[in-house]
């Protein structure tokens, strides 16, 4: 699979270590990682948008990690997500097509 992680990011402390480690753990697993936490910091939040969507529309699978919920960004990437019909995986949920 190709996979885009998404998760939240701002006000997260360490946030880059928790998307490293996904990101580790999904290529360990043989899949091809779209990792949007090393993009430069400090752009208006818009501007990642259109990254973070051209970034999805290579992949075919969103992996969200634990308290994207909390995530205005995560949020719309879910709904961005769902509305192609991506394959969506959860940090302690596994695969689900919706």
């Amino acid at each position: 699979m190709v996979i885009y992680i998404a998760g939240p990011i701002t006000d997260i402390p360490n946030y880059r270590g928790r998307f490293s480690a996904a990101e580790r753990t999904l290529r360990a697993d043989g899949h091809i990682v779209f990792n949007p936490s090393f993009l430069p910091a400090g752009l208006p939040h818009d501007s990642y948008l259109p990254i973070d969507r051209a970034m999805m529309d290579a992949c075919d699978t969103v992996y969200f990690l634990r308290d994207w919920e909390s995530s205005a960004g995560a949020r719309s990437e879910f709904d961005y997500a769902t509305k192609r019909g991506m394959k969506l995986m959860f940090e302690d949920r596994g695969v689900h097509n919706e």
